[in-house]
């Protein structure tokens, strides 16, 4: 098949300041939240729950522990990001 009649796949890049060189593929910024997002996931479920019994011993001060539903919100928001991360955004 001759190559102009291959069909090509569109990236779109999001403008540098300069306005003349793109900068990096769009999906580039959507990596890096993903990323962010799956940390501060993680970094939630491995804290001790708020009111645990274990918990009052723990070296991390009580107002960072996080609630029984703040940490199902943020198994959710885990498994949508890892769900995410399956798909092709390209």
């Amino acid at each position: 098949m001759p190559p102009e009649q291959r069909q090509q796949r569109h990236v779109s890049f999001a403008h540098s300041e300069a306005g003349d060189i793109p900068a990096r593929p769009a999906h580039a910024n959507f990596y890096w939240l993903a990323v962010m997002a799956l940390g501060a996931c993680l970094a939630t479920l491995l804290l001790p729950t708020d009111g645990d019994r274990n918990a009052q011993s723990s070296i991390i001060p009580s107002y960072i522990h996080p609630t029984v539903y703040q940490k199902l919100v943020a198994a959710y928001v885990l498994g949508c990001v890892q769900v995410c991360q399956k798909c092709d955004f390209a």
